[in-house]
């Protein structure tokens, strides 16, 4: 039987020369404002069948509202959202790290979907531990924990009329998983594998706008949405909620 395609979308702002996913994921596609395409095509040679893929300067404005500009006029079911400052994607096995190379991360993609369409929901994402110790090799997958912005995979036709909240300019991530969850029951989120991403690394996108007062705020903002019980934070700890997804499950 053949394979289900898959699109890839990179969501890209002020980062011309510098995106690096193109190297870690084939077939990518790099979304970018129309007004910022020909800086993204003259500033590097894109690598693995990367191509740009312009939006309208209109949908742009905040990743989620490009994010569903994405999913609104991407023309395959099953789409992946990533970040454009990939380092790797890896998996812990034995209390060991290890680095997928282009081959194993295509695997990863169609396993993840195919995964997803089985448990019968609308949303996969892998962990964002890097670390093993944060690993239990007897949980390698949940369905109640969050699928962070990095790694969200979805089908369209499923998700149907679920769309990122767009008066979320961070944790928007959260929220969609929260979505999803209540609709859905479950989030599939493989913890055996990680990503590593360089936000901070490499200058651009959203970066400047990361203020702690600017996080804080967001983390009210969700909070009034979805309530104390299913979110939380310390702030001394991580800039990151905590997040209850109130569904029994996994």
């Amino acid at each position: 039987m053949a394979e289900r395609p898959i699109g890839r979308y990179v969501v890209s702002y002020n980062r011309a020369g510098k995106v690096s996913t193109d190297g870690v994921i084939a077939n990518c596609r790099i979304v970018v404002p129309e007004s910022q395409a020909d800086a993204y095509a003259d500033g590097q040679t894109w690598r693995n069948g990367a191509e740009l893929f312009p939006c309208p300067d209109e949908a742009d404005g905040n990743v989620s509202r490009k994010r569903n500009w994405v999913l609104d006029n991407a023309p395959e079911d099953d789409i992946l959202l990533l970040d454009d400052d990939y380092e790797y994607v890896g998996f812990i096995e034995r209390r060991r790290q290890h680095r997928l190379d282009l081959d194993g991360v295509e695997q990863l993609i169609h396993t993840g979907f195919d995964l997803m369409h089985d448990v019968r929901t609308a949303k996969w994402g892998l962990n964002q531990q890097v670390d093993p110790k944060f690993y239990r090799e007897y949980a390698p997958i949940s369905l109640t924990l969050p699928a962070l912005g990095p790694w969200q995979g979805f089908s369209r036709s499923m998700l149907a009329d679920i769309r990122y909240d767009t008066t979320l300019d961070r944790k928007e991530d959260y929220d969609m998983s929260l979505q999803v969850a209540r609709r859905f029951h479950r989030v599939l989120r493989l913890n055996k594998y990680h990503y590593m991403v360089d936000h901070f690394g490499i200058g651009g996108g959203v970066v400047s706008q990361r203020t702690l007062a600017e996080e804080e705020r967001q983390l009210h903002r969700l909070r009034a949405k979805w309530g104390h019980d299913v979110v939380s934070w310390n702030l001394r700890k991580s800039v990151n909620p905590r997040v209850r997804i109130p569904i029994p499950g996994m």
